[in-house]
């Protein structure tokens, strides 16, 4: 086999792709793995370095050395049974296999790879999937409305399989050469309160505890010529330049209800955006569980309510006003049997990014006097939350085994 062949690499620039790579070592990904002499797979389960497992703490793993590739992998969490506090009744949030997990962020030394939090996982659960993958996911996440143990006063512990589509894994052909890292893999999971776990019908938090958590990962080995050839190739090539994407940052506002415009501050958003996604979330008590056709959702649908959004600076507009259903980035998902519609909605806010320097001569938020996001609802939608992401785009230039990320 010609080492050309060995060492083919996923082309990052494919536009069908690009969202899933992030500011990170795509270098260190391979095709044709499953072709190398002496190749094989194993299934592992990876346990936490040393802390406990518990909700609204931070569990850190490494991978293991000998892991030469890394495949697809999960986060597998297993919670006591929800009980509800002060009387009623209480259930975990739909997707709380999404849910759990505000953030996962994978670093190697101080260089971090990539980024992943429930939003994310819920778009591409969406959006990247087709509906009989989506339901097959849905019962491993807490997301089939059909299954006794997610209904109200199912006092029993549950265990939740969630992928986690990182760059690496999601396609097929492309997997992280663990060799190639002159540092420890480390993966920080960052687990949710038992507020933000479970809704309950007593207007008090339902108790809930994290049991178990632990990785299990699809881990590839090669001999060690082979192996060694892929290290050297990587760290001694010439050198690529790359564009890629990822969230980045993340904003939380109140808005408090009683008006049906509101002016959001992006001066804390100090990285070039290429796009905002934004989702809103209903912070009133849950009053009801309901039934299975009727569940209460962590995140408000909109369709009609919400009117147009724009960005301002120094009161001139600077990306152009969209209506609401002209930038519905997840739609009204009636296709899930005993959903009116998805737990969450966000919108994308994307534009041109080198016309926007252009016309700006700013390469951030931050660069600008007072820039605002300008929100306006057809009525009132009562209290929220506002969750603003900020998805930027980068250049990572890889030189001799080093990586250096600069905002374009």
């Amino acid at each position: 086999m010609s080492k050309e062949v060995l060492n083919s690499k996923f082309n990052v620039q494919d536009p069908l792709h690009i969202a899933e790579f992030s500011p990170s070592i795509t270098p260190y990904g391979f095709k044709g793995y499953s072709k190398l002499p002496n190749w094989e797979k194993e299934i592992q389960p990876i346990q936490p370095v040393s802390s406990t497992a518990a909700l609204a703490s931070t569990i850190r793993f490494t991978f293991p050395k000998r892991s030469t590739f890394i495949g697809q992998h999960h986060l597998v969490a297993t919670i006591s049974a929800v009980t509800p506090n002060g009387g009623g009744t209480a259930r975990c949030v739909d997707y709380a296999g999404f849910r759990l997990y505000p953030a996962v962020v994978y670093r190697y030394g101080s260089n971090l790879i990539q980024t992943i939090d429930y939003l994310t996982l819920h778009m591409l659960h969406r959006q990247n999937k087709r509906r009989e993958e989506r339901d097959a996911e849905a019962v491993l996440v807490g997301g089939d409305l059909s299954i006794a143990e997610r209904e109200s006063l199912a006092l029993s512990p549950q265990t939740f399989y969630t992928n986690m589509p990182c760059w690496w894994s999601y396609h097929p052909s492309v997997y992280l050469n663990r060799d190639a890292l002159s540092h420890d893999l480390e993966i920080a999971v960052t687990t949710c309160s038992a507020g933000d776990l479970t809704q309950g019908t007593s207007g008090t938090i339902p108790s809930v505890s994290l049991s178990s958590l632990y990785i299990r990962a699809v881990l590839h080995h090669v001999e060690d010529d082979e192996r060694d050839y892929h290290t050297a190739v990587t760290l001694h090539g010439n050198g690529e330049v790359m564009t890629i994407r990822d969230f980045e940052e993340q904003l939380t506002n109140s808005l408090p209800g009683g008006q049906t415009s509101y002016t959001i501050n992006l001066s804390l958003l100090k990285g070039l955006a290429s796009e905002l996604r934004f989702v809103f979330r209903r912070t009133n008590a849950l009053t009801s569980p309901g039934t299975v056709n009727n569940k209460p959702f962590d995140y408000v649908v909109f369709d009609n309510d919400f009117m147009s959004w724009q960005i301002k600076a120094s009161g001139i507009q600077v990306v152009n006003s969209m209506t609401g259903r002209e930038n519905i980035f997840i739609h009204n998902a009636n296709d899930h049997t005993g959903q009116a519609g998805m737990p969450f909605y966000g919108y994308s806010a994307a534009w041109d990014v080198e016309d926007f320097i252009n016309s700006t001569g700013h390469h951030n938020y931050g660069g600008f006097s007072s820039p605002q996001l300008i929100l306006t609802f057809a009525a009132d939608p009562g209290a929220l939350q506002l969750d603003i992401w900020d998805l930027s785009l980068n250049t990572v230039q890889h030189v001799k085994g080093e990586i250096v990320k600069n905002f374009l």
